[in-house]
């Protein structure tokens, strides 16, 4: 299916969907959704605690309790640094810059406004082609390529965005920010980002071509970045061949 002719603002798309397509869309994005207690934040909580807890048990064991108290500390120390530092690490190793594109701020304001919430931080990686999205501070943060901007239309940008903004609003965003700091813990309990967020993302468009196109147009994202990335991201996400069909059936 080609695209609509570019919008002259956000969202236009919405309006070339009958509202009996719009409920077949959510239908569809809620028929992918997880069960009840979705956000597997709490069962990474959970592993990441337990491997906490055998591993001061072996340590305690070896090492006795006043060594082992302070291992754990630093641990914690540790871990608590490298959680509060991943949005300045992640825009470091992308050299990403504030945004300056009026295009791209607009859209940017029109997605989040069309799911009630505040835009998030945006900006522009140099060179790469994909999209990242970061959880934290009022209404996080979206870093976009600046290879997607240039390869992009509008009705395609709007689709990349709306998968940002949906993974800000999914709970399995806050499961990608633990599955960063446990990447063996956050595999075995994948996926923590599905099909049902690129559903969310089409049901905001209204139109999943350009959710698809979005996705079709990326690349694999820099090394240490995966984590935040829309598209071929974490390893314990859905594969991207299964989240491009499920744009394509609906």
């Amino acid at each position: 299916m080609s695209p609509p002719p570019r919008a002259s603002r956000p969202l236009v798309a919405a309006e070339r969907m009958s509202g009996r397509q719009v409920r077949s869309l959510v239908e569809a994005a809620a028929a992918w959704s997880l069960p009840a207690g979705a956000d597997r934040t709490p069962v990474l909580v959970v592993a990441m605690g337990a491997t906490a807890l055998l591993g001061a048990t072996a340590a305690a064991l070896l090492l006795g309790p006043l060594p082992t108290t302070l291992l754990l500390a630093l641990a914690a120390l540790g871990v608590g640094f490298l959680y509060g530092t991943q949005r300045t690490r992640l825009l470091h190793r992308l050299g990403a810059v504030r945004a300056a594109d009026a295009r791209l701020l607009n859209l940017v304001e029109g997605v989040a406004g069309a799911v009630g919430r505040r835009p998030p931080d945006t900006y522009v990686a140099p060179e790469v082609a994909n999209a990242w999205a970061l959880r934290g501070g009022d209404g996080g943060t979206v870093v976009v390529g600046e290879a997607l901007l240039e390869r992009l239309g509008r009705t395609e940008l709007e689709g990349l965005l709306a998968l940002c903004i949906a993974r800000l609003e999914h709970p399995a965003a806050r499961a990608a920010r633990l599955g960063a700091l446990a990447p063996l813990t956050a595999r075995a309990a994948a996926p923590l980002v599905g099909p049902e967020v690129d559903a969310a993302a089409a049901a905001v468009t209204r139109y999943p071509p350009a959710v698809e196109a979005a996705l079709a147009a990326t690349a694999p994202p820099p090394r240490g970045t995966a984590a935040f990335a829309v598209a071929g991201g974490a390893p314990w996400d859905a594969p991207l061949d299964e989240r491009r069909a499920l744009l394509t059936d609906l």
